[in-house]
């Protein structure tokens, strides 16, 4: 109790001096408000959530504001953060402003409604009889939705009606596009000797798909030559879908490697780039890093429409999500086209090289804060 009191009186001398000793400026301001995990954490600051954050400060510098950045994990903020002339902010912290802020606020969304991510969470828990997974307090996401002044959205057409239909003004959101180090993520000179199939996520589990992949690939595997590989971080589902195994054939044809892989691990990009097509049979996304990075190897895909992305025919075959014949019939129609495999992939390459890149993302998030602004 003691210690508790410390630590009020230390929060209550922080607040003055933010809100009464910090300098002021005449210049325009804006907070930043994401991942301090991920900015101060150099092994993550170049990847997914971590980049789009430090791209995100990088714009609203260019665009003359003096910037401040503060984490969602933080307890709370300081005048000079929310007072300032535009808030860009995951939705938790919401809830931690004064009831009236006196600049416009952005959410960036990141996933698809919460409404519609926790109910097909859900119900795939009761498919597969699974443990709950990944769900998240609604009432906080819901707060956010309403409270803030326009939403920014990494989402295709149906994601962007999971928002309206559920409440949120078309007028409120902004739609940009989530990227990828393409320079990085690069196709490889040799492909596998078998026909390839890969799976990467960094969080692998019911949320991703894992279950209905593995019925997929159990019931349409007879014996081609061909493979899956299945690779990223280890969940509760992987254990029990893969009786705590992390490494090797778990089933015919089907190997898994499962472990946390440093950023930019080159024998992963390399295998990644090395195989023939990408699955990731998500079941709510927003664009997730994992499956730009396996396009921008230059794999054909198999995803769902509720992965956010809007990939053209000719190198994407979607699927429905927890639907075990839909994946069948998709890893069926790239195994017939084999023969073809790599010119789509060359065009999965270039659709990346044309809509996901840091530039494009940096060109379109400066655009919508101008004219959010004016």
């Amino acid at each position: 109790m003691f210690n508790d009191l410390i630590d009020k009186i230390q929060i209550g001398l922080d607040r003055f001096r933010f809100d009464y000793l910090s300098p002021t400026t005449s210049t325009p301001r804006a907070s930043l408000i994401f991942s301090r995990f991920f900015w101060e954490n150099p092994a993550w600051e170049n990847v997914g959530s971590g980049r789009m954050q430090k791209e995100a400060f990088k714009c609203l510098c260019s665009l003359g504001y003096t910037t401040s950045f503060a984490g969602q994990e933080d307890r709370w903020y300081p005048k000079h953060i929310w007072s300032s002339d535009i808030i860009v902010s995951l939705a938790p912290p919401f809830s931690k402003f004064p009831k009236k802020v006196p600049g416009i606020t952005c959410l960036y969304t990141c996933n698809t409604h919460v409404v519609v991510k926790n109910r097909r969470l859900m119900e795939a828990e009761k498919v597969w009889n699974l443990q709950p997974e990944n769900r998240v307090d609604s009432t906080i996401f819901l707060s956010a939705y309403e409270k803030a002044d326009y939403l920014l959205i990494a989402e295709n057409d149906q994601g962007i009606a999971n928002f309206t239909s559920h409440g949120v003004s078309r007028e409120k959101i902004y739609r940009y596009n989530n990227a990828v180090d393409s320079d990085v993520w690069v196709p490889s000179t040799e492909k596998r000797n078998k026909f390839t199939f890969v799976c990467w996520s960094s969080e692998l589990g019911l949320r991703k798909g894992l279950p209905v992949l593995v019925k997929a690939w159990k019931r349409w595997y007879q014996g081609q030559d061909a493979e899956l590989i299945i690779v990223g971080m280890p969940t509760r589902s992987t254990e029990i879908i893969f009786n705590n195994q992390k490494n090797g054939e778990v089933f015919p044809g089907l190997h898994i490697q499962l472990k946390f892989y440093p950023t930019w691990h080159k024998p992963l990009i390399d295998l990644i780039g090395s195989s023939h097509v990408a699955v990731l049979p998500t079941l709510e996304d927003a664009q997730p890093s994992s499956l730009l990075e396996m396009t921008s190897c230059g794999l054909a895909v198999i995803t769902t429409h509720e992965s956010g992305v809007n990939f053209d025919p000719d190198f994407c075959y979607y699927v429905h999500p927890n639907d075990v014949e839909s994946l069948v019939d998709a890893l069926e129609f790239w195994y017939q086209k084999r023969d073809e495999v790599a010119e789509c992939g060359n065009i999965a390459r270039r659709y990346i090289l044309d809509n996901h890149s840091w530039k494009i993302f940096r060109d379109r998030f400066s655009a919508i804060i101008a004219e959010i602004m004016r």
